[in-house]
């Protein structure tokens, strides 16, 4: 299940950042989101193609690291939308 998690979560990340560079308020967002998505996928390709190293618990924590800051960002994003 952690696998599917860390294939589909930056599918869904570079689909919103793309999504929201259509709209001119949110291109710093959608850009953030690109890079994100870049960490975590070299990230995701250390964790898989290297799986028996004795730095994979690091690896994981690294990948979800980078998903939670995304998080932050987002909720940032959406907090300063409403408060405007």
């Amino acid at each position: 299940m952690g696998l599917l998690t860390y294939l589909f979560v930056p599918v869904f990340m570079i689909l919103i950042g793309l999504g929201l560079k259509k709209s001119p308020n949110n291109n710093t967002f959608s850009l953030q989101s690109i890079v994100f998505v870049a960490i975590s996928i070299l990230l995701v390709y250390i964790l898989v193609s290297d799986s028996n190293s004795e730095y994979i618990g690091l690896y994981q924590r690294m990948i979800e690291s980078v998903f939670i800051i995304w998080i932050i960002f987002c909720a940032i994003v959406i907090k300063n939308k409403t408060s405007r």
